[in-house]
């Protein structure tokens, strides 16, 4: 179960950078120099990792807090 999960959540991260990807290559006009792929690039990173860690900040697999550490008496 927990396995099928950790594969869900990669399909879905490479589904939205797949979709950020096509997203801005539409936004962005033509002609395309080598900094404009590496711009797309880069934002379309931003995003995957961004949902990314808020899928897992806000999940709560376990981990109620976490920023935030008990410290020892």
């Amino acid at each position: 179960m927990r396995r099928r999960r950790v594969w869900l959540l990669g399909a879905g991260i490479a589904g939205l950078y797949a979709a950020a990807v096509l997203l801005l290559l539409a936004v962005v006009p033509g002609p395309r120099s080598r900094t404009d792929y590496v711009v797309i690039g880069t934002l379309a990173t931003l995003a995957a990792l961004a949902a990314l860690f808020l899928v897992l900040a806000f999940s709560g697999n376990g981990m109620p807090d976490l920023f935030f550490r008990k410290r020892r008496r």
